[in-house]
């Protein structure tokens, strides 16, 4: 987060992403702002919309801000509780944010990461003793159960999402990731035939060398089969 004044005196506060640095939104004096735990005036200011806001002790803001961080992945109940000693989170009364947030419908959970996974800044990251950029392009991680690599959260986890829609947005505009772009491996597999499925595909050479590596490992080489049995042809004859 950072706050500059600009030349008129305005005062701008800026909220980015904790990983690669991108700005994400502004933020208002209402949204970070508390009364003292021990001043029981009430204390009234304007908010971002015009409307006054009755500024809350921290415990009380802690209180109505957490929920909605923690279901975001931006927070987590052992940090929240911490929080309510120290009276803050990473910045001030906002944690580490992440510059995308998307639901996947399909998985039922919400997620926040940093997906600019070009960006130097992100390749150069060092988490936990690890290079975030290199552990995500590593050859290994090609998509599971779980979904398709999208990004990091901010542990510098590889997160995978099934697919991905933004939270203001309706179901209709979900996007679909990797093999669950197919329909048929969408309705009509389960996650035990998916971990098969992805498994049987990696040790398959003949697949590999008609579809290509890269299709095997993010395994939308899926949609090239009409159907779950016309994959399973396939595999009888040929792996």
């Amino acid at each position: 987060m950072s706050v500059r004044f600009t030349s008129d005196g305005t005062q701008e506060i800026k909220e980015h992403c904790d990983r690669c640095g991108e700005y994400i939104r502004d933020l208002h004096i209402s949204d970070i702002s508390t009364r003292h735990e021990y001043d029981l005036r009430t204390i009234v200011i304007v908010d971002a919309a015009g409307d006054d806001k009755t500024l809350k002790p921290p415990s009380e803001k802690l209180m109505e801000i957490s929920a909605s961080f923690i279901s975001r992945n931006l927070l987590t109940p052992h940090e929240a509780f911490q929080a309510r000693t120290t009276k803050k989170l990473a910045h001030g009364w906002r944690p580490q944010m992440m510059c995308s947030e998307s639901i996947d419908i399909v998985s039922g959970v919400t997620q926040s990461y940093c997906g600019n996974t070009s960006l130097n800044t992100f390749k150069t990251t060092v988490l936990n003793d690890t290079t975030i950029g290199n552990d995500f392009t590593n050859a290994s991680e090609f998509t599971d159960v779980s979904g398709s690599k999208v990004g990091v959260d901010r542990f510098g986890v590889i997160v995978r999402l099934k697919s991905a829609k933004e939270l203001p947005e309706a179901d209709s505009a979900v996007i679909y990731k990797g093999p669950f772009q197919t329909t048929w491996w969408r309705v009509h597999t389960t996650v035990a035939q998916q971990a098969q499925y992805t498994s049987d595909a990696q040790a398959c050479s003949t697949l590999i060398s008609t579809y290509g590596q890269a299709a095997v490992d993010d395994m939308t080489v899926v949609s090239n089969f009409a159907s779950r049995r016309a994959w399973g042809t396939y595999f009888t004859n040929n792996c």
